[in-house]
């Protein structure tokens, strides 16, 4: 089945027919950059006039070793995904990656590319 995803650059709304959003993201601080949640509280009002969103996918990396370091970005992300009643197609982690080029040959950059995969 053919999706249509929402490239964001703004507001989710510039492409009204976009049915899919994915988040990606490093962590700061034991959560998503300030950047993804800006747009998260732009699109608060969006409650109003519903988007027309399905699902949602979460990709995050992160330096620390310890996975625990996602969870509460795990939990943000979920619980968007429940209050809009938007599909989670997918979270993909990838702990130990602090520099450009890291995420080379792990395995989460493979998962990344066989969800955007399963999209099409």
């Amino acid at each position: 089945m053919s999706k249509n995803i929402v490239v964001v650059t703004g507001s989710p709304r510039a492409n009204g027919n976009s049915d899919i959003l994915v988040f990606a993201s490093p962590i700061y601080w034991y959560g998503l950059s300030s950047q993804i949640k800006a747009l998260i509280d732009r699109m608060f009002a969006g409650c109003v006039k519903p988007y027309p969103i399905t699902s949602i996918a979460l990709l995050i990396t992160f330096g620390d070793i310890d996975t625990n370091v996602a969870a509460p970005a795990i939990s943000h992300f979920q619980a968007i995904s429940h209050y809009m009643d938007w599909e989670n197609i997918g979270i993909i982690t990838q702990e130990g990656v602090k520099e450009a080029g890291e995420i080379r040959g792990k395995k989460s950059l493979k998962d990344a590319v066989d969800l955007g995969a399963g999209i099409l």
